[in-house]
């Protein structure tokens, strides 16, 4: 990305506490709906709440953010109208969103740049709850076509359409012999072929950006240096339908949409050969396209709660941890505790629970499931209500809110389920 690309983080420190606070609020309503009381209130107060955030991102331009903001609203949007069966698959991907989108503005705030293709398995998820089409990188390629293509080198002697009708068969016959065999390099000269004598039959610029384009996708393609992925794939099968649509009705559809995608491929392979080389030149796609390695970057400074999330639910940790150990006094005072004292302790270990899956700490979450199996099996009376137990539940809190206060000062986010579980007894 360059400089200008670049999202201004002074600008969303002016934003950042009140999108937290209100990111809080979505937090509560979601949890109190599926927790507690089912209310559609609650949903509403949700997709308020998303509405807040998205105004408040958009006022400072934060694509990425702004997308994935924009559908949790619809995958919200599609419960409260009962458009997709409600689940526990469902609440569980809104609040992991809602948890992982401070920690992405958190990343940004500290210097980095908005990738909004570091979030597709996020904002794809969401999508299928949805109903919805997954959506691939390049939609969010941003290049200006406003680029004057190499002239002809004569004028036309054929009309576009003509030519689209000659060629098709002989495009169609390279690309079954590419596909066969993709280190054919004869199929690959002879479809370069068909996109230069394309590039050279037309002045319109559209279909001349379009087909020049192409010819650097076969490039790369014929190079190594553009993966002859299923994503490539469509894009022959398209240009294909191009052809089609020339041959039949003169014109082609959605050319500058195809052309970006195209592009988007290119400046994957910018020293792939002359052509693609040009094409870069051209349409300035340098640094356009984030590398591999800063994509895993954001995704691991993502797949993790933010540090303020972090503290705040050390916090409450904490304080059941505290209720524990009033419990074990009690016991320590008495052989006749009574069981209502455990209740509070019981519940808040379910939310505490849940809360921790959310977030993806599921080794956490295990953890305090079966702690709160055992008090709820001392309460029932399927269990024996004796102090040790008592103190387990304690040890655990304890090394639950220890990890996470580390986990916050530390920044580790990276950490996944086989890192932490370590740290929690048996």
């Amino acid at each position: 990305m360059t400089d200008a690309g670049r999202p201004n983080s002074q600008a969303l420190d002016w934003v950042k506490g009140e999108i937290d606070e209100t990111l809080k609020q979505a937090v509560q309503s979601l949890e109190f709906f599926v927790e507690n009381t089912g209310d559609e209130y609650e949903l509403a107060s949700c997709a308020e709440a998303l509405h807040q955030v998205i105004g408040a991102l958009q006022l400072v331009e934060l694509q990425g953010a702004v997308h994935y903001a924009e559908q949790m609203l619809s995958l919200l949007d599609a419960v409260r109208n009962d458009r997709v069966e409600r689940s526990e698959t469902i609440f569980g991907a809104l609040m992991r969103g809602l948890l992982q989108l401070p920690a992405y503005l958190e990343y940004i705030q500290s210097g980095g740049e908005d990738l909004p293709q570091a979030l597709l398995p996020e904002l794809n998820e969401l999508r299928e709850l949805g109903g919805e089409t997954p959506l691939t990188a390049d939609v969010f390629f941003n290049v200006s076509l406003d680029v004057q293509p190499p002239a002809p080198e004569q004028a036309p002697t054929a009309s576009l359409q003509a030519l689209a009708a000659k060629v098709r068969p002989t495009y169609q016959k390279a690309l079954v012999a590419w596909l066969r065999n993709p280190q054919d390099p004869n199929a690959i000269r002879v479809l370069l072929r068909v996109c230069e004598l394309l590039r050279q039959a037309t002045t319109e610029l559209t279909d001349a950006r379009l087909w020049w384009s192409a010819g650097g996708l076969f490039e790369g393609l014929g190079s190594g240096g553009i993966a002859a992925d299923p994503a490539a794939k469509r894009l022959l099968t398209a240009l294909d339908r191009q052809l089609k649509a020339l041959a039949e009705a003169g014109a082609g559809a959605d050319q500058e949409a195809l052309t970006r995608s195209l592009l988007y491929r290119v400046a994957q392979a910018p020293d792939a050969g002359p052509l693609t080389q040009a094409l870069n030149t051209a349409f300035d796609l340098a640094g356009r396209v984030p590398g591999a390695e800063l994509i895993e970057e954001v995704g691991r400074r993502l797949h993790g709660p933010d540090t303020a999330v972090l503290h705040s639910v050390a916090v409450a940790v904490k304080e059941d941890f505290n209720r524990a150990r009033d419990i074990i006094e009690i016991f320590g005072a008495s052989n006749d505790g009574n069981l209502r004292d455990f209740e509070p302790l019981r519940d808040n270990l379910r939310r505490m629970a849940d809360t921790l899956g959310m977030m993806g700490l599921n080794g956490l979450a295990d953890a305090v499931r079966t702690q709160h199996d055992a008090v709820d099996g001392m309460i029932n009376g399927s269990l024996e209500a004796e102090e040790r137990r008592v103190v387990d539940v304690a040890e655990v809190l304890m090394h639950v809110n220890t990890f996470l206060l580390e986990l916050a000062d530390e920044n580790q986010r990276a950490l996944r389920v086989t890192d932490v579980i370590a740290a929690v007894p048996a």
